[in-house]
């Protein structure tokens, strides 16, 4: 029986190290850098302070969107939502989670308020070609970017 093993990292030398490591306790290791695997299937290419998806660009200096060429304007919870999600994509957080995260530990509101944020960026992220932001069933949301 062969066991396979995938090391994934951003940082080439880490890889490497955890590579040689297990080759030489016998495993088969294959290595992959995670943004370099999105940017190329067209998920995800970041470039300075942009995050760019298919149809949706954030600007995280600017704290400013654009969805389907159009400029978006959203509240700076809304925002910081958005990216939040957007930097963790296909991670699904509950909405425990997004309060701590995106709103803070001290937030003193109910854990509904991220259901109407979540509701109002939808809204906003109104695009003919795909979605966003899914609900996962019992967990809470996920950003992923998936055609109509």
């Amino acid at each position: 029986m062969t066991i396979k093993i995938l090391v994934a990292d951003d940082e080439p030398a880490v890889c490497e190290v955890v590579k040689l490591y297990l080759e030489q306790q016998g495993f088969i290791v294959y290595t992959a850098r995670i943004k370099a695997v999105l940017r190329r299937s067209g998920l995800l290419q970041q470039s300075g302070t942009m995050l760019n998806f298919t149809e949706l660009s954030i600007n995280v200096e600017a704290q400013g969107i654009e969805c389907n060429g159009q400029a978006t304007s959203l509240s700076p919870n809304e925002f910081e939502l958005l990216l939040f999600l957007a930097r963790h994509p296909h991670m699904s957080f509950s909405r425990e989670q997004l309060l701590t995260n995106v709103w803070g530990y001290d937030f003193d509101g109910d854990d509904r308020t991220v259901d109407a944020t979540i509701k109002r960026l939808r809204q906003k992220l109104n695009n003919a070609n795909h979605t966003y932001i899914h609900t996962v069933w019992g967990r809470g949301y996920k950003f992923e970017v998936m055609p109509k």
